[in-house]
């Protein structure tokens, strides 16, 4: 294993999805998951597949299958994540007991999974590992993606801990934040067709 491809690969990939919008997803979905190793767990499981794809097909994959498709179902469930959101923005303001809704593992892996196909991510794989072969980067990007998830989840934790009232904020937000990132999927799926 070539160690400054290994060291490429990650940094290329870690600051590239720093504060990018699935990050930003992972921490507003772990602020309000019971578990939020859960989340941890099943966002890492759709990174490394995503990362999987990229090294191995992403060129097959991105000929085979039409990019505005992928960008309609991820804009769909990021609207859907949404509507839960505002849903559950309201149960909080008039019930103080109301627990916010749980996403099972295979939602977040799907969420994560098709908010990172086409994605920067998954191109920069791509491209290293047609340069540099297939293992190191695919490690190398897996573990900056990893990285990243666990630094959201973390915060979401932190998160978790603040008064109900914030939580109310935070959840508008996150429900506001979530129909941005799906419409704007959505728009880019107008945009392919």
């Amino acid at each position: 294993m070539d160690i400054s491809v290994l060291i490429q690969s990650f940094l290329a990939v870690f600051l590239a999805e720093f504060g990018d919008k699935t990050q930003l997803a992972l921490v507003l979905l772990s602020c309000f998951h019971p578990r939020p190793f859960l989340v941890f767990a099943a966002a890492s499981l759709a990174f490394i597949i995503c990362c999987l794809i990229g090294a191995l097909a992403g060129n097959l994959l991105a000929s085979s299958v039409p990019a505005h498709l992928v960008h309609l179902a991820s804009g769909l469930l990021f609207v859907f994540f949404a509507v839960q959101g505002f849903y559950h923005g309201r149960n909080m303001e008039q019930n103080e007991e109301c627990d916010a809704p749980v996403f099972p593992f295979f939602t977040i892996v799907s969420a994560v999974f098709m908010a990172e196909m086409g994605d920067k991510s998954q191109l920069v794989t791509f491209g290293l590992a047609a340069s540099y072969g297939f293992y190191t980067v695919l490690v190398g990007t897996s573990l900056a993606l990893i990285l990243n998830a666990g630094l959201a989840v973390l915060l979401g934790s932190y998160l978790q801990k603040l008064s109900l009232r914030t939580k109310i904020v935070v959840n508008y937000l996150s429900a506001f934040f979530f129909l941005g990132i799906g419409c704007f999927q959505i728009y880019k799926f107008y945009l392919g067709t």
